[in-house]
């Protein structure tokens, strides 16, 4: 058997970039406890269920989620339970005498502190939809004077409900993936930046200058044009394409804007990578993902993730490819003009 000329074979430090490229990926697989049904939170003040010696709190759940990880009760105020009492919580199937998770801790460690919530996290229920369960929380070395105050729900449906006698909530096990899709991407973007973005680009199939009512601040909700045109032209480019309605556009948009958010993400992580930066690699594009900047952005659907690939792309390429690098600083400045403060560098 003849040997495998080497310029046909994957370099080694090729394969580790996309393993390491893998395992990236499969952090937006890691379950974490979310919120799933929620019992009023509002932490104003309102009646309160007492728990101390002889007196724990029943009530009952009935959890839609395949995976129950985790509760969530609130105080009414800043408790001042001491940090080291136990505090004991059993979870019953229906009929049973045996608890299926029984969790041993103390108050300190399940308090949030100023958020006035209690969270208790317990091995994971597998069970069917529809299956009710018994939660007991005891505190036993509670006396009735220094009892630990739970609150009740202020809204009249639930204080009707024998289910919920107090405000709280059910954790359920969700991938980080399907988290982030449930708060950044069902959000409604009505009246943010990208909903004006949309808005130029109708005014453009229209026949009119966006930028006109600059001039005489009758821009629309006084949201002034006040980028470089190309995003208005994709706009009106996929408005002509079959998405004039807002909520066809920006159904059409999130997905891009998404994949933007992990192209630059990828961009950090392999331009650091090949420079045998694997640490700082790691660190940038977990920052880059998982920093509230971000998060916040896609949340409310700016074009910022593009201007960012475009110049980060730009300064990857600057010393091999200088003609493909000024293109892709173009592109950047033509979206939006964020990296106007890197001119100089190109000049130099």
């Amino acid at each position: 058997m003849k040997p495998v000329p080497s310029s046909n074979r994957l370099p080694h430090h090729s394969l580790a970039l996309v393993a390491s490229l893998v395992l990236l990926g499969m952090l937006f697989l890691i379950p974490l406890p979310y919120p799933t049904s929620v019992a009023e939170e509002d932490p104003e003040p309102g009646q309160v269920v007492a728990i101390y010696e002889g007196h724990p709190l029943h009530y009952t759940v009935n959890t839609a989620a395949e995976y129950w990880s985790g509760i969530a009760v609130w105080t009414n105020a800043q408790p001042t339970t001491p940090a080291d009492s136990p505090v004991i919580v059993e979870i019953f199937a229906a009929n049973e005498a045996v608890p299926l998770r029984r969790v041993v801790t103390t108050f300190g460690a399940i308090s949030r502190g100023e958020s006035r919530e209690l969270g208790i996290h317990f091995f994971p229920i597998t069970h069917t939809a529809g299956s009710t369960y018994q939660v007991v929380i005891t505190t036993p070395a509670l006396v009735e004077t220094h009892a630990l105050l739970v609150r009740r729900p202020i809204s009249e449906d639930l204080k009707t409900n024998n289910n919920f006698p107090v405000a709280n909530t059910l954790l359920h096990l969700r991938p980080v993936a399907q988290i982030l899709y449930q708060e950044l991407l069902t959000e409604s973007t009505q009246g943010e930046d990208i909903y004006y973005y949309w808005h130029r680009g109708r005014q453009i199939l229209a026949g009119e200058n966006p930028y006109s009512c600059a001039l005489d601040d009758t821009c629309f909700h006084h949201k002034n044009p006040g980028h470089f045109p190309l995003f208005y032209w994709l706009s009106a480019a996929a408005s002509k394409a079959g998405y004039a309605q807002y909520d066809d556009w920006i159904a059409f948009w999130r997905p891009v804007l998404v994949g933007a958010y992990f192209a630059v993400g990828a961009l950090i992580f392999i331009t650091l990578y090949r420079r045998q930066q694997i640490a700082l690699a790691w660190l940038g594009t977990l920052f880059w993902l998982f920093n509230r900047w971000t998060l916040y952005v896609a949340k409310v659907g700016q074009i910022s993730f593009f201007t960012t690939f475009f110049v980060l792309l730009s300064l990857a390429l600057f010393k091999k490819r200088p003609w493909l690098s000024l293109l892709a600083f173009s592109v950047s400045l033509a979206l939006k003009q964020t990296a106007i403060f890197l001119l100089p560098l190109y000049l130099f």
